[in-house]
């Protein structure tokens, strides 16, 4: 008891003056300065009966910010979302990265390359507006070539021919208005 106390007092004592305290503290302690009646104290976890605990803050300046921490590894990339936007020529305006145009069969139809397969991933397209095309549009039909489920097998091959049986192109074919197949500019995403 009489060490614990002298400890304690000891303590108390350096905190008033504005000295740094080292204790050896157990891992799940806390350790917490409490006052009573302008008397500090250091307490395990909590304060007790009337007394209330200070921030350390209060009891003066914080001391020289800290030399800056290693930098850590590179995180794994997320999946992040592979988008395009293209005009009504069917020219590539913007895009993220890696998607060319494979093949325009048709004034409406367009078959993009992403380079790599996009089975299992959501394919989304909508129709933009460019400086030459600022009308109403009607809605784009999308579909991922190569197998099923998610792919449209045999379509793409028999259509374009057997190299586009593959999951990496994703064809597309934009409307009017009244349904009937016209090109307009539009944005893909891939996620």
């Amino acid at each position: 008891m009489r060490k614990t106390f002298v400890r304690v007092v000891a303590a108390t004592v350096m905190v008033a003056a504005g000295l740094p305290i080292v204790l050896p503290t157990a891992a799940d302690a806390v350790v917490v300065i409490c006052e009573r009646k302008n008397k500090m104290k250091l307490r395990r976890n909590a304060c007790v009966g009337k007394e209330t605990q200070v921030d350390a803050a209060e009891l003066g300046d914080a001391g020289p910010k800290g030399d800056k921490g290693d930098t850590g590894d590179q995180g794994v990339p997320g999946p992040g979302a592979r988008w395009a936007l293209v005009d009504e020529s069917f020219n590539i305006v913007a895009q993220s990265g890696g998607i060319s145009v494979a093949l325009s069969p048709g004034s409406s139809i367009l078959v993009l390359d992403f380079g790599s397969s996009m089975a299992g991933k959501t394919i989304a397209a909508t129709p933009a507006f460019s400086p030459t095309d600022t009308g109403n549009k009607g809605p784009i039909e999308v579909a991922l070539c190569g197998p099923n489920p998610q792919g449209i097998s045999p379509v793409c091959g028999t259509l374009f021919g057997p190299s586009f049986e593959d999951s990496r192109y994703v064809v597309l074919v934009t409307t009017s208005t009244t349904g009937t197949n016209e090109a307009h500019p539009f944005y893909i995403a891939v996620f």
